[in-house]
């Protein structure tokens, strides 16, 4: 485990992030800034996002400045949210059957309304794209300041490649296996690489 921050954030290695930490911890400021990075270094022909936002806040770097990065944009709608989840993971198993893994897609999903409306669904789609994301050339930021276990459930939690963790209630620095670090500064997160079996 090591702590970084939002100015040195990379997402490099792995496909798959749980981006979890209280409001006002900078979630936001890690998704805005590897985004800048992608939008610098890639088309539009060469990446796509696929935005699930249900605050309806985020992403309007995106949204007003970078459409033609955009393959499905959903505010706030829980139910067609899961449908855009499931197409997605439909897209993600074709793509490895096809080896046509091309361009780069993003998806990024904000806050847990989702798995509040359905967790079974959610769980079920988010943990099939999230096992073979990287076959399928798609990283998966999932951002959430309620990591509980009614949102987070265990087996969607073992599906992520990495944590970052912002600054969170005791229980669920417990639950989500993350050490709790002597004093959080604002931007910091604690990042866990995590030791999982494919059984």
């Amino acid at each position: 485990m090591n702590v970084t921050n939002a100015e040195y954030f990379t997402f490099n290695v792995d496909s798959s992030l749980l981006l979890v930490g209280q409001t006002g911890t900078g979630k936001s400021v890690l998704e805005d800034r590897y985004i800048e990075r992608l939008l610098s270094s890639f088309s539009p022909d060469e990446l796509k996002f696929v935005l699930i936002d249900m605050t309806g806040v985020d992403f309007f770097q995106i949204r007003d400045n970078h459409k033609d990065y955009i393959m499905e944009d959903v505010k706030f709608d829980s139910s067609k949210g899961l449908a855009v989840l499931e197409q997605v993971d439909t897209l993600a198993k074709e793509r490895v059957s096809s080896q046509n893994i091309t361009p780069l897609i993003v998806l990024c999903i904000e806050e847990c309304d989702m798995a509040a409306l359905n967790q079974t669904r959610f769980d079920n789609s988010l943990i099939s794209i999230n096992k073979i994301a990287k076959s399928a050339n798609i990283k998966v930021i999932y951002s959430t300041s309620r990591p509980a276990p009614d949102v987070v459930s265990s087996r969607l939690l073992n599906s992520f490649d990495l944590i970052l963790a912002g600054t969170l209630v005791d229980t669920d620095y417990e639950y989500l296996g993350v050490q709790k670090p002597k004093e959080h500064k604002k931007f910091e997160f604690v990042v866990t690489q995590l030791n999982k079996s494919n059984g």
